[in-house]
């Protein structure tokens, strides 16, 4: 008599991820913190930003816990993985079986610095 196992039971479901943010992105406004301003235009950008800043996590549970369509998180996503404010940090399987990005903030702070001598440099970590 053979056991049955779920294919699901079979794959890491949520394992506990770390993930430490590497210090500051300080910002002098200017051309090049134009894709972080872009990318934080958006209330929900922000309150995913925001909510990443609580643990990593997958676009899904981010999409339940805010309230918006995955579509909407994915979107938002994308604009602050260009912005180099959130990267992905693991993978993890649903149970399904379905692939899942995990993502984290990139950095503990955000700085955005409005000074007239250096308008136009970027200052990372």
């Amino acid at each position: 008599m053979e056991a049955s196992v779920e294919m699901s039971s079979l794959l890491p479901h949520t394992p506990t991820v770390e993930s430490e943010p590497a210090g500051e992105l300080r910002l002098q406004l200017g051309v090049d913190a134009a894709a972080v301003i872009e990318a934080l235009h958006s209330e929900t950008a922000q309150q995913l930003l925001a909510s990443l800043h609580h643990g990593p996590t997958t676009a899904s549970t981010l999409a339940r816990i805010n309230d918006v369509s995955l579509q909407t998180v994915c979107y938002h996503l994308d604009n602050l993985r260009e912005a180099d404010l959130v990267h992905v940090v693991d993978r993890w399987y649903s149970r399904k079986g379905r692939e899942m990005d995990v993502y984290a903030p990139t950095t503990d702070r955000l700085i955005l610095e409005v000074t007239p001598e250096s308008a136009h440099t970027v200052t990372t970590r």
